[in-house]
């Protein structure tokens, strides 16, 4: 395959004039160019871990920007906006980032959320989580690991996925874009770990790879055997009875 091609399609889905036909597509480009990648790969780099890392609650903080956007909608009158009581806001912020995934909270709180987060920029305004970029590029000069991004696309967000490629390539360089695999269903990726704050990511296929649970309040009663509490806590998770060996020489 043309890398410089790969490069190209990469670089197409930057622009903020993206399709939405291209934005519903990206899924396939990028998953099919990591399975190309991976055949080519796969002699010299057979034996590394690979390691994929979700985004939005992992990585980038979305629950701190959404509750900060949905503030500004609860407190500040807008007759474009859903009509919520200003009662009690905090109240309904934090049960609609602890029950979200259920749907157990007010439609309208669930109509303003709706319109912020596929809203162009949300993604691309998120704040990385607290010493995941730092952590996460000690991990790729960790010998033997192979570190990728692997995130869902929002449906209904025309600019979500070109905003998650741009915001790789924000804090962690244009180089680390070629990492970023989006794709609805994450059973279909090749890994030995994936590290998610979903509490059961599942799909159309028995996943090869072992669910790393990123600690949060919404992913408490998942049974997943291996849970991040931090990003300081990714060596014991991959690494429990092992010495990280680094490129650099050095041992952790």
């Amino acid at each position: 395959m043309c890398f410089d091609h790969y490069d190209q399609i990469y670089i197409s889905q930057q622009s903020s004039n993206i399709s939405k036909k291209e934005n519903n597509h990206l899924s396939y480009w990028c998953l099919y160019i990591y399975v190309i990648m991976s055949a080519e790969n796969n002699q010299s780099e057979s034996s590394s871990r690979i390691v994929l890392i979700d985004m939005d609650g992992v990585v980038a903080n979305f629950d701190h920007r959404l509750a900060d956007e949905l503030r500004k909608v609860m407190v500040i009158s807008d007759a474009n906006q859903p009509s919520v009581d200003r009662n009690g806001v905090e109240e309904h912020i934090n049960r609609y980032i602890l029950q979200r995934r259920d749907h157990q909270v007010a439609s309208e709180v669930e109509e303003a959320c709706r319109q912020i987060m596929t809203r162009p920029g949300f993604f691309a305004s998120l704040e990385p989580i607290p010493c995941a970029v730092d952590e996460i590029k000690e991990m790729s000069r960790c010998s033997g690991i192979m570190v990728f991004f692997c995130s869902s696309p929002m449906s209904n967000a025309d600019h979500c996925a070109s905003e998650k490629m741009a915001w790789i390539g924000k804090y962690f360089g244009s180089e680390w874009t070629r990492r970023l695999i989006i794709t609805k269903d994450k059973t279909l990726v090749r890994g030995d770990f994936l590290i998610d704050d979903h509490p059961n990511p599942s799909g159309v296929l028995k996943p090869v790879w072992k669910h790393i649970v990123f600690d949060q309040p919404y992913n408490q009663q998942s049974k997943a055997p291996l849970r991040m509490k931090d990003w300081f806590s990714w060596r014991q998770c991959l690494f429990p009875e092992e010495v990280c060996h680094y490129t650099d020489g050095k041992d952790r």
